[in-house]
Parts: structure tokens; sequence; C-alpha cells
């Protein structure tokens, strides 16, 4: 006999009759939501990052100013902090498990990028910026206009900067 499950507010649960090997699920999608807040906190960290060595890029005197180089504020403000944001609101948009690749890719290449490893973190930078594009493709079929479009390019952009930044590439200022 085949039992399908239904949604509860607290979980999943079948409505299998009484004494029947019920089984039951008591994850709840708020759970999960609170996971959502980790790339959240390293977007945060990385703008504090990147605020710092933009700080260090106008000359103020800051103690501790060996590492990070203030050649890497646009890596922690764009790749960083920018693009964890934008990838994270973009994967809540599209609400499947693949899209938060994206934020979590573009989180760890922010600590990677603090850890002092830039080509690492441009590798990671990279394939966060091929994730968002392919959920903002997904978005674009969805909900055809300008906004989303736009949004496909720009990471479609990201993805081509970062490309361009990598450490060892060496391309014309």
């Amino acid at each position: 006999m085949r039992y399908e499950a239904k949604h509860e507010p607290n979980g999943w649960r079948s409505q299998a009759p009484q004494g029947v090997g019920k089984v039951e699920f008591k994850t709840s999608t708020r759970d999960w939501r609170r996971l959502r807040l980790i790339p959240l906190v390293i977007a945060v960290i990385a703008m504090a990052f990147g605020l710092w060595t933009g700080l260090q890029r106008l000359g103020l005197p800051l103690p501790g100013t060996t590492y990070p180089p203030n050649d890497l504020h646009s890596a922690f403000m764009i790749a960083g902090f920018l693009g964890t944001v934008i990838s994270l609101e973009r994967a809540v948009a599209l609400g499947r498990w693949w899209a938060y690749a994206a934020p979590a890719l573009s989180g760890f290449g922010a600590i990677i990028l603090i850890s002092n490893a830039p080509y690492a973190a441009a590798l990671a930078f990279m394939a966060a910026g091929a994730v968002l594009l392919a959920v903002t493709v997904c978005i674009a079929k969805r909900q055809f206009a300008m906004f989303t479009i736009v949004l496909a390019i720009a990471a479609a952009c990201w993805t081509v900067g970062t490309i361009l930044w990598a450490p060892d590439n060496q391309c014309p200022p």
C-alpha cells in the first residue's frame, strides 16, 4: 500500500493509518532558513575588510596595515560583499537548493581571500559567478523583464571580470 506525505506547518508527516509504520520528518523550513545567515555574516565580514582596505587606499594610517593589501579592496567589495548578498537574494527568489551554491561559493571565496590566497579565491568567485549566471537566466526565463535581463548580464560580467582579475592573469591596466 502506498502512502503519500502531506505538508504540515511543523514538518512532513505521512498519512499512514494508526499502527502502520508511520514515518515522520520533523524538519521545518524555518530551520533551513537560518542557514541563510551564514553567507550574510560572511558578506558583512567581507564588507568590513573592504572598508578597511578602502581606508588604506585613501592613505589613512591604520593599525595592522600589513594585511590585507589595499589592492584587494575591489575583490572584497565586489565579489566578497556584493556578490554574496546579491546571489543570496537571487537564490531566495528562485527557491531552488542549487541556487544557494552561488552565495556559498562567494562567501567561501571571501574567507579564502581573507586568509591570503587570492588565486583560490578567484576560482571560488568564478564558480559563484557561473552559478549566479545560471540562476539569473532561470529567473529571466520565468519573469522576462528588463531588470532580470540586466541581472543576467551583470552575472556574466562578474564571471568575466573575475577571470580578468585573477592574480596570475596578466591583463593590461
